[in-house]
């Protein structure tokens, strides 16, 4: 029988599994009683004058008129997708982004700020003589959100305090937005810049903007970019030829799908330029679908007409009336004449919200008035020129609306008019829109990644001076999505922090937060386990955490584009998807995984170093960060030292000895000044950076051996540090310095009986001879050198030896001997 949970918004029983609550309808992606890191945008929102309004009135009076505005208030919040956390008596707290985040959070908050301050302003016209005023403040960042004694479900973090501290500086009846929320805003809210204050308990001062208004009739389309075009040449060729048939004077409708970023739009953008520089007459009207916030399920089409005639809903009905019959009467042609022009007047009060004669009208005469109204305006315009009507975000489009936008390609076949929306497919409700609408032509055209070659080519585009190896990791990390690419490139070329884009974020956030609960676990588990790995591990993963695992989940997770599954392997398809997955999760959590992961490949892969030391290390920085975690052994620190130490050796033993400078960095940052182990780790570190020939670094790596060395008064490490430094002015071209140092080490492992160090001494020595000194005296150090790794059976160092006397050969005129020896060194090595 399947388990029930609790709705965390209306707290009745919800299937286990369930997206959405089958009570109130809320997404059902995070169980309460768990934590998460989550990017949220916070409103605060605190009353002005409330006090002299408790002071004049019966307290019972105070508290039905309180009741009663905060009751619409929070249906502002909730209209636009947010959360009411806190009503602290005067003041409210909403979250927009948690418990499930959405990719325009920032633009549901300002939306839904100024909306309220909307219904305080009516709240205040219904009460006269009641002059209470609302001062909000709006900041996105990251939060820590879950349960707290005494609350079920809450944010925790210094972005709720900042929009707290920015409320107190708004002026009464103002919204004040920190930078972060401004820069997620998209076109169509508007802003004042408001200066910088200095908020309480901040010592610099802080950007803020107020803002001023929503304009409908500007379209969110967020995602634009001036960057080249790449790509998608079928595709558009495609809408090309389409383009062709509408210039020709046929109607056609076409949907465009596919994930996130992936360049829907900007693909659209292309097609319907092509017909504006054909037909400069074309009229485009554009319009986004949006799944909160605007009761008018006409306005994606009408919003765009609207705004080409200069019509807005400012002022009162009358202004508005007035001023629509000004507008529409030099566009006679369009809007008609006599009776018709009245409808046509009537059509546009009615789309714009105010009272029509439309009114009295029942739903369905209503509806069929209405799209025969919009029809007729754009057949009209249609004979006078080409018209595109463009739609994005159809997934969150009324059935009305793509009723309306069917009949337009219907009604209108024999006129030169493009009907486009564009829209992702997961919703199966519209995955194979648009419908045959005969005659007119009909095309789905769906977007798949681009290809490396053809996202490298966008790298170029977007920041022309990257360097190669840089444009080759944002490829990789893409995923070949072009939104991805643009921004990580973008962020590449300033210089700017590793950290993600909050564009990005949130784009990835609202995808993943709409995950089953067993499919957001899985993948959370593959971001701990890393960008690839096999199938059987997140079985295993998932046992060993005590959830269920349904392979189901793999295939679901490949088919909307997150994993990518080859036989027996899964990784991520884009490094974006994995980082946005891991951030999610708490500290905690992520100590608690990795620790978990770090055992079991203790116990079933021992010789998995490099992992083992990756997990351990990961916990052991976590802890040192948080203190002691609950499921993380007490001496993680310690173990994972040795495996990172451990680690670097085999890196370094492989040639990777950028991959062992990252490991023994970590490994140092884990170490006390007093750990022993502390001092191998600097030698090693020492040992890796003369290997990768930069000298700057080295020498300040070997001076801080040689300082521990003198304070120790360690003859051992003085011998490695002489060695070293040796080894370093070859390097440099000052073989006198060389071999003087050469020589102390030799000296010194003579005289303390190492032979192994002394070996690699003596082989540091021959090689200096070889290209700067004497052959002769290469081949005396070098054969004691052979000897000296015989004695301490080392046949990597006896390799390296005859790998040295088979230049010595090779400059001496022997060349076969030469050959010879590097045969010996070649067999060795393998």
């Amino acid at each position: 029988m399947a388990q029930s949970l609790a709705c965390w918004s209306c707290s009745e029983l919800v299937p286990e599994g369930a997206r959405f609550c089958p009570s109130c309808g809320a997404p059902q992606r995070l169980d309460p009683a768990d934590e998460e890191r989550k990017v949220v945008t916070v409103l605060f929102a605190d009353m002005v004058g409330f006090t002299a309004l408790a002071e004049r009135r019966d307290p019972e009076q105070v508290k039905r008129l309180v009741d009663a505005l905060f009751e619409r208030l929070t249906a502002d919040v909730e209209a636009h997708g947010g959360m009411v956390d806190k009503v602290l008596g005067d003041g409210l707290i909403a979250l927009f982004g948690a418990p499930v985040a959405h990719e325009d959070d920032a633009d549901r908050a300002v939306r839904a700020a100024l909306g309220m301050q909307d219904t305080l302003r009516a709240f205040r016209d219904e009460h006269p003589g009641e002059h209470v005023r609302m001062r909000i403040g709006v900041n996105t960042g990251e939060v820590l959100v879950g349960p707290v004694v005494g609350s079920e479900y809450t944010a925790m973090g210094d972005v709720v305090n900042t929009a707290s501290r920015l409320q107190e500086v708004a002026p009464p009846g103002a919204v004040y937005v920190a930078e972060a929320t401004h820069a997620l805003c998209s076109p169509s809210l508007r802003f004042r810049a408001a200066g910088t204050v200095r908020l309480r308990g901040r010592d610099q001062e802080t950007a803020v903007w107020q803002a001023v208004a929503h304009d409908t009739a500007v379209v969110s389309r967020r995602w634009s970019s001036d960057v080249e075009f790449v790509g998608r040449r079928p595709e558009l060729a495609l809408l090309e030829a389409v383009a062709t048939a509408v210039l020709a004077g046929r109607s056609a409708i076409v949907g465009v799908t596919g994930e996130p970023g992936i360049g829907k739009s900007r693909l659209v953008a292309e097609a319907v330029g092509k017909i504006v520089d054909v037909a400069s007459s074309t009229l485009v009207l554009e319009g986004s679908c949006a799944p909160y916030g605007e009761p008018n399920v006409w306005w994606p089409v009408a919003g765009g007409l609207l705004a080409r005639l200069g019509l807005d809903r400012e002022g009162s009905p009358e202004e508005v009336r007035e001023r629509a019959i000004r507008r529409l009467e030099p566009f006679g042609e369009v809007a008609g004449s006599g009776d018709e022009f009245d409808r046509t007047v009537e059509l546009v009060m009615h789309l714009l919200g105010l009272p029509s004669t439309f009114d009295p009208l029942t739903p369905a005469a209503t509806r069929d008035a209405v799209v025969a109204g919009i029809v007729g305006l754009i057949r009209r315009r249609a004979a006078l020129g080409p018209v595109v009507v463009w739609v994005d975000d159809l997934q969150w489009a009324a059935p009305l609306l793509l009723e309306l936008l069917e009949s337009l390609a219907r009604q209108l076949v024999d006129l030169p008019v493009l009907i486009v929306g564009t829209y992702r497919a997961a919703d199966a409700a519209i995955a194979e829109w648009p419908p045959a609408v005969e005659p007119s032509f009909t095309m789905h055209v769906s977007l798949e990644p681009l290809t490396d070659v053809e996202s490298a080519r966008l790298v170029q585009a977007a920041a022309p001076d990257l360097p190669s190896d840089v444009a080759r990791e944002i490829v990789q990390r893409s995923g070949g999505n072009p939104l991805f690419i643009v921004e990580l490139a973008s962020l590449a070329a300033c210089g700017a922090s590793t950290d993600l884009p909050g564009t990005l974020r949130a784009l990835v956030a609202a995808r993943l937060d709409q995950l089953t609960a067993s499919q957001r676990a899985l993948l959370d588990n593959a971001s701990i386990l890393g960008a690839s790995g096999r199938v059987s591990a997140l079985r295993q993963f998932a046992v060993e955490l005590g959830q269920h695992y349904d392979p189901d989940d793999v295939t679901e997770l490949e088919r909307l584009g997150l994993l990518e599954r080859d036989g027996h392997r899964w990784r991520f398809r884009s490094d974006v998807v994995r980082e946005v997955a891991y951030r999610t999760l708490t500290k905690q959590a992520r100590a608690q995984r990795h620790a978990g992961v770090a055992r079991y490949l203790a116990a079933h892969e021992e010789r998995a170093i490099e992992q083992r030391a990756h997990h351990s290390a990961t916990a052991a920085e976590l802890v040192c960060e948080l203190g002691s975690i609950v499921g993380v052994e007490p001496d993680i620190e310690s173990s994972a030292i040795d495996l990172l130490t451990a680690a670097a050796r085999r890196w370094n033993h492989q040639g990777a000895h950028r991959r062992a400078l990252q490991v023994i960095d970590r490994g140092l940052a884990l170490t006390r000044d007093e750990d022993a182990r502390r001092v191998e780790l600097l030698l090693e570190r020492a040992e890796t950076l003369v290997e990768l020939r930069e000298l700057r670094d080295a020498r300040m790596a070997v001076a801080a051996v040689r300082e521990v060395a003198e304070a120790d008064g360690d003859p051992i490490l003085r011998g490695d540090a002489a060695r070293l430094s040796g080894t370093l002015e070859q390097y440099a071209g000052n073989q006198s310095a060389a071999r003087e140092q050469l020589a102390d080490a030799v000296a010194i492992f003579r005289e303390i009986g190492d032979r192994a160090r002394l070996a690699e001494a003596l082989r540091a020595r021959g090689f200096a001879e070889i290209f700067g000194g004497s052959l002769a005296e290469a081949q005396r150090f070098l054969d004691e050198a052979a000897l000296g790794f015989a004695a301490v059976e080392d046949a990597r160092g006896a390799a390296w030896v005859q790998q040295h006397l088979a230049w010595v050969s090779f400059l001496a005129g022997d060349h076969d001997r030469s050959r010879e020896r590097l045969a010996t060194a070649i067999a060795a090595f393998e």
